[in-house]
């Protein structure tokens, strides 16, 4: 497997570039690792009949375009995990302050508000641009609402932010996150303020699960000066999970190919799944 690596940066237009270049390229699969920007590149990507594949599917073109796949559950079950959390806890109001990016932002409302509803809990929604070096006046709104708790979900500079002003304005509130404040540039520069965090992920990366030690090894051996938290588990979970569905492949490898050996005989029950392509 040759990998051909295009940065989104999370803009939009430096997104729809990368899938561009990938349908440019005629690259036989594209793997996005988690991105609030697949709504921007899938249509572009798909149209030509190249595959699409994600550890995490974000946005909702990502979960329903014929062929793009998902190995996880995705938003959805990461929305449907808080809201039971939330529940379980006995929450009623959640701020959830998001990344200003479409499928993020389309995704917790369409996904997020229902589950949350279903749990009888209210979820206020509050975008913050990537990038944002203090959020104090967005988070000090939400706050006013007196929320049981607040949800985060965006990239390292969004966890950074939003968790610092929050050390600062709402320091005793309850806080839930994704995968991605798990990096260790923001472990480092949040430092106390990670404590109490509850982290909802896909990844396993410090168990002694099989599949954990597995990582664990590859890191260790390809990339040892990489930090095997945060985006680095998930760049993994998407490039394994796609390895793993095409097992048996055989012949010319080419899009169509792809596309075919990951959905059929029922690969994506076997393989996709979060126990199977998943650390």
């Amino acid at each position: 497997m040759r990998l051909t690596v295009c940065k989104t940066k999370e803009e939009p237009a430096t997104a729809r570039d990368c899938a561009n270049q990938m349908v440019e390229q005629k690259v036989d699969a594209v793997v996005l690792t988690s991105s609030g920007l697949g709504d921007s590149m899938v249509p572009i990507v798909t149209k030509t009949g190249i595959p699409w594949a994600t550890a995490i599917a974000a946005g909702n073109s990502e979960g329903t375009t014929a062929n793009a796949f998902s190995w996880t559950g995705g938003f959805p079950t990461t929305m449907t995990s808080m809201a039971a959390y939330a529940k379980e806890k006995g929450y009623k109001k959640i701020a959830a302050f998001v990344i200003d990016a479409p499928a993020a932002v389309s995704g917790i409302e369409a996904i997020g508000k229902p589950v949350f509803a279903r749990a009888g809990v209210g979820l206020q929604i509050v975008t913050i641009a990537a990038g944002t070096p203090d959020p104090s006046p967005q988070v000090s709104a939400a706050l006013r609402n007196q929320p049981d708790a607040v949800a985060v979900v965006g990239e390292s500079t969004v966890c950074t932010s939003v968790l610092q002003a929050m050390s600062t304005l709402g320091a005793g509130i309850a806080r839930m996150s994704v995968q991605s404040y798990m990096a260790p540039e923001v472990v480092q520069t949040v430092g106390a303020g990670m404590n109490g965090l509850q982290v909802f992920s896909s990844c396993d990366v410090a168990s002694n699960d099989i599949e954990a030690q597995l990582h664990r090894e590859v890191m260790k051996r390809y990339s040892p000066d990489t930090p095997t938290q945060g985006y680095a588990a998930i760049g993994y979970q998407g490039v394994l999970g796609l390895v793993r569905a095409l097992h048996g492949l055989t012949g010319t490898v080419s899009a169509k190919e792809v596309t075919g050996t990951v959905s059929s005989d029922g690969k994506l029950g076997q393989r996709g799944g979060v126990r199977d392509a998943a650390l």
